[in-house]
């Protein structure tokens, strides 16, 4: 008799379903792993549970772009107008994709699932948000992170070089810390 593992991680992923139109809920034109670029499609986020050899999906949910949010300020008007006909509920707004995902993480919790590690892919690791949510929730995780995104102490200021009148203005020498 096998022994029953349960979880060890936590995996936050996102993909595209490919739309020909833009009748659909929550379609809108967005970059999306599916293609490598951006396609018109419906994103969804997805959390998974897995162990030694075996994964679960344990929720998902699609992501609701801005121009389809009538509150935000992406909002198109006539993408906006579509979500009667899609009934989508008028508590049903924009997020961003990590918001979702961290509620997700949360739910699990909320359901006694303790899992020591959550892993995400660059797409999740860039928004300091994120990066930090995982972190207040349990006791490690693991996040792709962009090769232009820098690690500052969290009192650095950022400081910028004097200007000489002369060509474009100068970058900050000493980036704020992310997040802030």
């Amino acid at each position: 008799m096998q022994p029953v593992a349960g979880p060890r991680l936590r995996l936050i992923d996102d993909t595209g379903f490919l739309e020909d139109g833009d009748a659909s809920a929550c379609v809108a034109r967005q970059c999306t792993g599916t293609t490598g670029k951006a396609a018109n499609c419906r994103a969804g986020v997805s959390l998974h549970l897995a162990s030694n050899g075996a994964w679960t999906a344990v929720n998902r949910r699609l992501f609701l772009p801005g121009s389809r949010d009538p509150a935000s300020p992406k909002a198109d008007p006539a993408a906006a107008a579509r979500r009667d006909k899609c009934a989508l509920p008028a508590r049903v707004g924009h997020a961003e994709k990590r918001r979702p995902a961290l509620g997700m993480i949360d739910k699990t919790r909320s359901r006694g699932i303790e899992v020591p590690r959550v892993i995400a892919d660059r797409g999740y690791g860039h928004t300091a948000a994120f990066r930090s949510g995982p972190e207040e929730r349990g006791p490690g995780h693991v996040v792709g992170i962009s090769t232009t995104t820098t690690a500052q102490p969290g009192n650095a200021q950022p400081c910028t070089p004097a200007h000489s009148g002369r060509g474009p203005h100068p970058a900050p020498a000493c980036p704020a810390p992310p997040g802030r």
